[in-house]
């Protein structure tokens, strides 16, 4: 769901000496009528006849975000708020232009100051909701959504986000009563519909809105959210062939058919319908022979499929094909493990690692190669050998805990383990995979130590 509640405003410049009153005028008249190059050019001779004029500032920075300019977009921004304006309205615009340049803590900080300066501006409070759930922060972004819906029941793109975030926590029944709510304001929204689609895939009801989705894209192929949508819950349906067939039918080559193939080959390979997944990708690679990653699962959906002889010979020419290329090493040496084959994976491991010998991904994925040969000392000392070099790598403090039963508080890796994630404890807030890794190492330890209701906790974390 676009944050956009409404386009920033353009100002009148307030009271301007006549000729930069007549080409602010004529900025304002540009600009509305979506002429760009003349309101910017309009806008500059103005501020030439009055430079510290915040208004002509402020719309010159809307024109500069507008055409994509978003770094000079920020500077003008800042320029105005620096001459003493502390304007919620400027403060929100920023932290909109903050957010599309991936600045989102910055964007963060700068939504609240803005709704310190007006708690009661729905757009702000809107944006800072978003801006807070994308950042992970559901309770947040709840608290903002929620004030809303109080202010205004019939804001259907407020009940929509809300419902999103429900459904984001996993909490199903919640999202169902946002998302209808929004659906019977908006009933034609594709942002509503593709996120009850979502809902009603995650609760096995994919029929209850597969008409709503069907109508949807009969009548536009612009969403792209709602064309995975469709094609996950056909696949999650157990209508993987349906899916394909209507994949097939597009028009093109385009780029829609382009991105609905890709979503196809990701959704089937999820849901275990790895001959279609195959079939698609070998197609998607006729095309665009320089995907690596297309390459590595187009492999992986072969084996998958029962073809072992020509996933191998994809994967050999896919490292042949990017010698020297780091992600293809790896990548293959990860695929290969799955095909039982540790020495070649270790070999690609190795040869990835003498490109970056501090990347302690390929070490990982050695030790894990020997965990599957039985060769535990030497996999932990691998292990230990990551964490000399990344003392909270989740992934190999998980390994770690797996390779032995622990019998002692003092062994040194439940001491290390204990200490890593008391030195992670800040650096995992927006990590949760990385954080998930070590609870759950923690709470397989101290079921080793028979300590059952620190595992529990640590589990349940």
């Amino acid at each position: 769901m676009s944050n956009k509640r409404k386009k920033s405003s353009k100002r009148s410049g307030g009271k301007l000496p006549a000729k930069a009153a007549k080409a602010a005028q004529r900025g304002i008249d540009a600009h509305q009528r979506g002429d760009l190059g003349a309101a910017e050019a309009n806008y500059r001779t103005a501020l030439s006849f009055a430079p510290n004029n915040t208004d002509l500032c402020y719309n010159l920075g809307l024109i500069c975000a507008q055409s994509g300019r978003l770094d000079e977009a920020a500077a003008l921004m800042e320029q105005t708020l620096a001459s003493g304006s502390q304007d919620p309205a400027v403060l929100t615009t920023l932290g909109n232009i903050q957010r599309e340049m991936g600045q989102l803590p910055r964007a963060h900080a700068t939504y609240t100051q803005a709704l310190t300066l007006d708690e009661s501006n729905p757009n702000t409070r809107f944006n800072l909701g978003v801006l807070s759930q994308q950042l992970g922060d559901l309770e947040q972004a709840r608290t903002h959504l929620e004030w809303l819906t109080q202010r205004d029941p019939g804001d259907a793109a407020v009940w929509n986000m809300l419902g999103l975030s429900w459904l984001e926590g996993g909490q199903l029944a919640q999202a169902d009563s946002c998302l209808n709510r929004a659906f019977e304001l908006d009933p034609k929204n594709p942002d509503i519909i593709t996120n009850r689609a979502r809902l009603k895939t995650a609760q096995g009801r994919f029929d209850e809105i597969e008409t709503s989705l069907r109508q949807l894209l009969s009548r536009s192929l612009e969403s792209r959210g709602a064309i995975y949508a469709w094609l996950n819950g056909l696949c999650r349906d157990q209508r993987a062939s349906e899916a394909h067939d209507w994949v097939k039918a597009l028009p093109g080559p385009s780029p829609v058919k382009d991105f609905a193939e890709r979503r196809l080959a990701e959704v089937a390979q999820n849901t275990s319908d790895f001959p279609i997944a195959a079939e698609v990708l070998a197609k998607i690679l006729t095309r665009d022979r320089s995907w690596i990653g297309g390459r590595i699962q187009y492999a992986t959906s072969l084996m998958r499929s029962g073809d072992e002889s020509k996933a191998r010979e994809v994967l050999e020419q896919a490292v042949a094909d990017f010698a020297g290329n780091l992600d293809a090493l790896s990548d293959a040496g990860l695929a290969f493990r799955l095909l039982g084959d540790s020495d070649r994976a270790i070999a690609l491991f190795e040869e990835a690692r003498g490109l970056a010998p501090q990347d302690t991904l390929n070490l990982n994925n050695i030790g894990m190669c020997l965990v599957d040969r039985g060769e535990i000392a030497q996999a932990e000392a691998t292990f230990d050998e990551v964490l000399r070099l990344d003392p909270v790598n989740a992934h190999a403090l998980y390994n770690r805990s797996r390779t032995q039963r622990y019998k002692s508080v003092d062994h040194p890796f439940v001491v290390q383990l204990k200490e890593a994630s008391n030195a992670a404890s800040g650096r995992f807030e927006q990590d949760p995979d990385s954080a998930s890794m070590i609870e759950f190492a923690l709470g397989k330890v101290y079921n080793d130590l028979g300590n059952a209701d620190l595992a529990f906790t640590h589990y349940a974390n």
